[in-house]
């Protein structure tokens, strides 16, 4: 889409089992699974020039192979810090351990003049004692603790630490005031009827669920298309990813509950609100995340009124 954009007149082609024996393209687009099938049925030298988007840790241990088979000038890029792509994706492109051969960081970005070019943001903070202690009965009120006894055969062994609850422990209540903080708080569109396009990062299927059950609870008001999950479990992923990527105003789909599918190489420029409803361990995955609210977006909210910031909630 972004080369039909750009370079409308340059013959395209995504390669795939029924397309890589196509030798008369220009441009040449293939995820990293399907080049590792195909690569070695083109010649050495077909290509000029190959660009590896993404490239950070695992290229170089399942994926090296093919930087090592073409014969032709390489491009790494990557939006993870430096500090953190392992030492041998350097070697991979032919630089100094941590000195890429040009490195553009956020701040640069941001502050750029006289245009920037990515989008700052701003962060809230909002937890609970629980999603950030966890939970532990003898340290519950005699209230809590006598609820629990009525869930629990065995109430004193509850002892749940917040990375635990991540996996196994599903609030409700939670849950709700996560979504009602972004409705009071987020980022609004135009007119301010409605909240901005958000993406809310989910633990798991099961948690994306309930989050959209909870929403369509809360906020029966906005139809059952305005929050709507997005992971492998849904047959219309790549559908839905679409009906959210709509700037037309065709599509209801504003907030997207997302397992892993939208953490990366997503593209929407008019995102301003990021939930993180989940733990995240790898800084490099956080930064790659965040990376989903930095595009520009002119005239977002009407004729020179262009997205200046967006707005991270950090739960």
């Amino acid at each position: 889409e972004a080369f039909k954009e750009h370079l409308p007149g340059e013959p395209r082609v995504i390669i795939s089992r029924n397309t890589h024996k196509d030798r008369n393209q220009k441009v040449y687009v293939g995820t990293y699974p399907a080049m590792i099938k195909q690569f070695q049925n083109f010649d050495v030298g077909f290509f000029d020039l190959v660009i590896a988007d993404e490239s950070h840790r695992s290229i170089f241990n399942r994926y090296r192979d093919l930087f090592k088979y073409f014969d032709a000038f390489q491009v790494g890029l990557t939006a993870t810090p430096v500090a953190f792509i392992n030492r041998n994706t350097f070697g991979l492109f032919g630089c100094e351990d941590k000195d890429p051969t040009a490195n553009y960081t956020l701040e640069e970005a941001v502050s750029a003049q006289p245009a920037k070019f990515l989008c700052p943001f701003q962060v809230m903070k909002h937890t609970t004692k629980f999603l950030r202690d966890g939970l532990k009965y003898n340290e519950l009120t005699k209230e809590q603790q006598f609820e629990l006894e009525t869930q629990t055969e065995d109430p004193e062994s509850v002892n749940y630490k917040d990375s635990q609850i991540a996996k196994s422990v599903y609030l409700p209540e939670t849950d709700r005031l996560i979504l009602r903080n972004l409705m009071e708080n987020g980022i609004r569109n135009a007119d301010g009827s409605r909240v901005g396009k958000t993406i809310v990062f989910a633990r798991n299927h099961k948690h994306a669920k309930q989050l959209v059950e909870i929403f369509d609870q809360e906020f029966p008001q906005y139809g059952g298309d305005f929050c709507l999950r997005i992971d492998s479990h849904e047959p219309r992923a790549e559908q839905l990813i679409d009906d959210f990527k709509s700037r037309d105003g065709s599509k209801n789909l504003t907030i997207a509950v997302s397992v892993d599918m939208l953490d990366t190489g997503i593209d929407v420029p008019d995102v301003v609100n990021l939930v993180f409803a989940k733990p995240v361990k790898s800084l490099a995955k956080f930064w790659q995340m965040i990376g989903r609210g930095t595009r520009l977006c002119p005239n977002l909210f009407g004729p020179g009124r262009n997205k200046k910031y967006f707005q991270i909630f950090d739960h």
